[in-house]
């Protein structure tokens, strides 16, 4: 594979993957095709949801939406291994509800595009009955993946309430 934009060689846990990817993203808006480019380079070190994100953006530029939904709902997948969102699943599944939204709520304000994260605070929505804003939320998870199962069970929840 090719080196986009001649970036260096980084791990997820150094900072200069943080600027590789604002780079990628970057290039998004010029080249999509590179940017493809940069989150596949990225991939090559981790499968961080964050690259799978990028990568999903550029396949949605290229018109290749079937591929652009896999990059999603595998970084949903990899987004299980994310240790503030494993907190958070525990506290909302000990009934700590209020702990699981404050949580899930903090990622988010660093991690605004984790579809995960999104699906999360939807059901935190709900439990608060703050459907609207569920709603809002699930509808842009499945805009992005629109086969994830638990999005659409809790849209569906959403609805009927």
């Amino acid at each position: 594979m090719s080196n986009p934009g001649g970036f260096p060689p980084v791990q997820t846990n150094d900072p200069r993957f943080a600027e590789v990817l604002a780079a990628g993203q970057e290039l998004l808006e010029r080249n999509a095709n590179d940017a493809l480019a940069c989150a596949e380079r990225l991939l090559q070190i981790d499968l961080d949801p964050r690259a799978l994100h990028l990568a999903a953006a550029a396949l949605r530029k290229l018109d290749r939406s079937a591929e652009a939904e896999q990059a999603e709902l595998t970084a949903i997948k990899a987004s299980f291994a994310i240790q503030e969102l494993d907190d958070a699943a525990v506290a909302g599944h000990e009934g700590r509800n209020e702990e699981s939204r404050v949580l899930v709520e903090r990622f988010l304000s660093t991690a605004a595009d984790n579809l995960l994260a999104l699906t999360m605070a939807a059901e935190a929505d709900i439990h608060a009955w703050d459907l609207e804003r569920a709603e809002d939320r699930l509808r842009i998870v499945l805009g992005r993946a629109p086969t994830f199962l638990r999005a659409i069970m809790l849209l569906a929840k959403c609805l009927t309430l």
